[in-house]
């Protein structure tokens, strides 16, 4: 997309543009969501992953990032074994699948067997099937225990105001409201 724009009160070109030559700048490029490994040396990367069966996990066995995948470096940057080894297999990302998903849930494992392709709300739904979201008091941000919300559902079957329930509990009115119609909480039941 070229950006052409001007500043409609003096006429003069926008900051993306080159003042000077009236050029546009480019934006900071953002990688691709299919990127080319040719230059891997699948030798060297296959050297290592610790092969097992075609069923069974194949686990890096080099450098694990802080998310607990692995790592290769590659152009000088590090780019994700299991994304390599899609590649490596003949499959890749696209730009409407630009993300690779293991059916064995473990972030080390770079068996192909057990990678595809596959787009943002197809992780998330694989996150919920596995089991693997935080739910309640696990989440980090939360304000509640389950504890807590079991008592607030049984205040809100007294007929409490939701606005006394909500400054009991040092928390947004709203915040009840949605525990009273199921949109939060929906995991805990009385």
């Amino acid at each position: 997309m070229q950006c052409h724009q001007t500043n409609p009160k003096t006429q003069q070109p926008s900051n993306l543009e080159s003042s000077a030559d009236h050029e546009p700048l480019k934006p900071s490029a953002k990688p691709p969501a299919v990127m080319d490994y040719a230059a891997v040396d699948p030798v060297k990367f296959w050297q290592r992953v610790n092969k097992k069966s075609p069923e069974e996990c194949w686990e890096w066995q080099g450098t694990i990032n802080g998310d607990g995948y692995g790592v290769l470096k590659f152009r000088k940057a590090p780019h994700t074994a299991h994304r390599i080894s899609l590649f490596l297999s003949g499959r890749n990302t696209s730009p409407e699948k630009p993300m690779v998903l293991h059916s064995c849930h473990n972030r080390r494992c770079v068996n192909p067997n057990h990678l595809r392709p596959g787009c943002s709300q197809e992780n998330e739904d694989d996150k919920v099937k596995a089991s693997r979201q935080c739910r309640g008091s696990a989440i980090a941000h939360s304000k509640l225990s389950e504890a807590q919300v079991s008592e607030i559902r049984a205040l809100l079957t007294r007929k409490l105001s939701k606005q006394s329930i909500a400054n009991r509990f040092c928390v947004a009115r709203q915040t009840i409201s949605k525990i009273s119609r199921g949109l939060t909480w929906k995991h805990h039941t009385l």
